[in-house]
């Protein structure tokens, strides 16, 4: 709830995935496409995402990745 609020008053945008929903993949192509600066995610979702064709050039965009849980 924290990064919420984080992200509201600095100005920035949020953009919130269902990953069991769309999936490790969408999560590439928004980061690509939406070119995201900043991710909040588990250790285990930054470990799969970053094994996924295309991670490094998909994720060339993030500036910032916070990790915990």
């Amino acid at each position: 709830l924290q990064q919420i609020f984080e992200v509201m008053l600095t100005g920035a945008t949020l953009v919130k995935l269902d990953l069991q929903r769309v999936g490790l993949g969408q999560v590439l192509q928004a980061v690509a496409d939406k070119r995201i600066t900043m991710m909040f995610s588990t250790p285990a979702v930054w470990r799969s995402v970053a094994q996924l064709d295309g991670a490094r050039e998909a994720l060339a965009s993030l500036r910032c990745i916070q990790s915990s849980g």
